[in-house]
């Protein structure tokens, strides 16, 4: 995948307005910006949570007012009835702000794994490469409904209500060079399959996901005149669980892994 070169500082104005993180830069910039980024993240939290529980109570308040003036229209308590009536407008306008900032605020409440895995890898990285040696990083944070990463569905039909939809999130990418020369390309993708059948009264859903993974490592001839004995070594090693090894290839100077976790 193609990421954009952006060795300038991180904005989080532009990141708001994408939800995409790009950035050519030293392990330690990177780091401090996955940190902002998670401060960020328990702001909208916090904000997602407050705006939650007001439109709650608001729409509470609606249905008090709606049922007070409808009781008291009812018994000819005509006053009481018009000024219930302009409370449950002000209560169907403020219900209506609040659901509007709630429904902003969770727009940025970024699933956490996407900023903590990156920072976990970039922990072991940065022992293994020079303080001043820019890495590549694109983190995608935009929900995995997002209609660019459609990539496949099937319509309900005669005999069947339920809809099939397939959705592919590249959501990580990671590229740099090791104190050695070696350079290395992480990817991380998110599968996911949506299932959704309708009843009578509600939609019933159901989601699966799998991660999956692709290391590749352009090494030095030199070192490794038989990248055939390296790739067997590779595979020899104790994978950590989840990860499965799907496929390991060695050519032209680079070793890929390729990999999968279970569904979940």
């Amino acid at each position: 995948m193609a990421v954009a070169s952006t060795p300038h500082a991180f904005s989080l104005d532009a990141f708001q307005r994408l939800l995409v993180y790009e950035r050519q830069a030293p392990a330690a910039a990177v780091l401090a910006d996955l940190d902002q980024l998670q401060s960020f993240d328990k702001a909208m939290e916090r904000e997602e949570s407050r705006w939650k529980s007001r439109t709650v109570y608001t729409i509470v308040g609606l249905v008090l007012c709606i049922v007070g003036m409808i009781a008291s229209f009812a018994t000819d308590v005509i006053p009481l009835g018009l000024l219930l009536g302009a409370a449950v407008l002000g209560a169907l306008v403020g219900a209506i702000y609040c659901g509007a900032k709630w429904s902003r605020f969770g727009k940025f409440n970024l699933e956490d794994r996407r900023f903590l895995l990156p920072r976990k890898v970039l922990s072991y990285l940065t022992h293994d490469m020079a303080p001043d040696q820019p890495l590549v990083v694109r983190l995608d944070f935009r929900p995995y409904r997002d209609a660019a990463f459609l990539k496949g569905q099937s319509a309900a039909g005669m005999f069947t209500s339920q809809r099939s939809y397939q959705y592919v999130v590249p959501w990580l990418v990671l590229r740099g060079q090791l104190l050695d020369g070696q350079r290395f390309e992480l990817e991380l993708t998110t599968i996911a399959k949506r299932k959704e059948k309708r009843k009578r009264k509600y939609t019933k859903v159901r989601e699966s996901f799998h991660e999956r993974l692709q290391l590749a490592l352009r090494v030095k001839p030199a070192r490794f005149p038989q990248l055939a004995q390296l790739a067997q070594r590779v595979q020899a090693a104790q994978v950590p669980m989840p990860f499965a090894p799907t496929g390991l290839r060695a050519e032209d100077g680079v070793v890929t892994l390729v990999g999968a976790t279970p569904v979940y």
